[in-house]
């Protein structure tokens, strides 16, 4: 690469070349020798071919110069050269970058729907637990009766099954 001319737009403050830069580079020296060589064959190309390839590269040139001509309004503009399917399939095309972030969105609504759920499920169970349970609801707030079910865990654990643990604990839970 020492070839090159240090003064070109693509070297850096160092001379050196990125990757995509030599990568450009190298397109514009194919490019050039391209037309290089294109140049020194016309001498052999027939009057009839040059005049449909003038012919050809002037209707290109005109295609290029109306496309590249804005319109006033860039609504009618993309509405003038858009046919109705083309519309259609640039919004579908849009809908579908947008696709994942609907599921997203929809997946986030879902798991927050279920977790409520599971919650409401949970304290109904406690509710349900507490007042199936032998004990009325306001010995659990009662100091005195958490002390006592304490003491009674400590002294018994033998006689403690799992209606006992289960008062025991919510009392814990309750003090908390």
């Amino acid at each position: 690469m020492n070839a090159l001319n240090t003064s070109h737009p693509l070297l850096d403050h160092h001379g050196s070349l990125s990757i995509a830069d030599e990568e450009m580079l190298a397109i514009d020296q194919i490019g050039k020798i391209v037309a290089k060589t294109l140049e020194n064959e016309l001498k052999h190309i027939s009057p009839k071919a040059l005049s449909r390839l003038e012919s050809a590269r002037e209707m290109a040139l005109a295609k290029q110069k109306l496309s590249k001509t804005p319109l006033k309004s860039p609504s009618v503009s993309k509405a003038l050269t858009k046919s109705p399917a083309s519309f259609f399939n640039s919004k579908l095309s849009n809908l579908g970058s947008l696709l994942p972030m609907i599921v997203l969105i929809l997946g986030i609504f879902l798991i927050t729907q279920w977790q409520q759920t599971a919650r409401l499920n949970d304290i109904a169970d406690v509710d349900a637990a507490l007042l199936s349970d032998e004990v009325p609801p306001d010995a659990y707030a009662d100091d005195g009766f958490r002390l006592f079910m304490k003491n009674l865990m400590l002294h018994n654990p033998a006689d403690s099954g799992s209606d006992s643990q289960t008062s025991s604990s919510s009392l814990d839970n309750s003090s908390h």
